[in-house]
């Protein structure tokens, strides 16, 4: 028998996975996420029904976002290493940008570093500023990290607060 309880994390895991499938794209401008781009339901039994969503990012340097691209290449074909290893060098270039530090923290979760992929998270997040679909994107990593870390109480908490972020947008 399934729960209420189990079910909110059902829909969690699933938002996340969707969350982490998303592609962010690079062109001039800000880095924003649009409210109708982030599923608020998904249909477990057909996750490519949203396929082709995105997060809109743009980056104004033309280095960074050679080095953007060149980082998804590598994330596209499941080398989230090197895309991370990539992805770092634009850091060091744009380090107040909140979604380079998502990318990154979805990146190190894929490879199993969870602790910095948490506190990249929350740095994008203190980042962020008023975009709560970009910090409901963190909480969902955060949850996972403390989970695949064991610390359910502290996965919990993050749960709650992607919670509360998804329904303010």
């Amino acid at each position: 028998s399934i729960d209420g309880h189990q079910i909110m994390r059902f829909k969690n895991l699933a938002g996340l996975i969707v969350v982490l499938g998303i592609s962010l794209s690079g062109c001039g401008g800000v880095s924003e996420v649009k409210k109708e781009e982030i599923p608020q339901q998904i249909s477990p039994a057909s996750p490519t029904s949203i396929k082709g969503e995105r997060i809109r990012h743009s980056l104004n340097d033309k280095e960074v976002l050679e080095i953007w691209n060149a980082s998804e290449q590598f994330r596209d074909v499941g080398d989230y290493k090197k895309a991370a290893d990539v992805l770092e060098q634009a850091l060091r270039l744009a380090p107040g940008d909140p979604a380079i530090w998502s990318r990154l923290a979805e990146l190190k979760l894929r490879i199993d570093d969870d602790l910095i992929a948490e506190n990249y998270a929350a740095k994008s997040n203190a980042l962020a500023g008023n975009n709560t679909a970009l910090q409901y994107r963190n909480w969902l990593i955060i949850q996972h990290a403390r989970s695949k870390r064991n610390d359910s109480i502290g996965a919990r908490k993050a749960e709650m607060k992607a919670n509360q972020l998804r329904y303010q947008q």
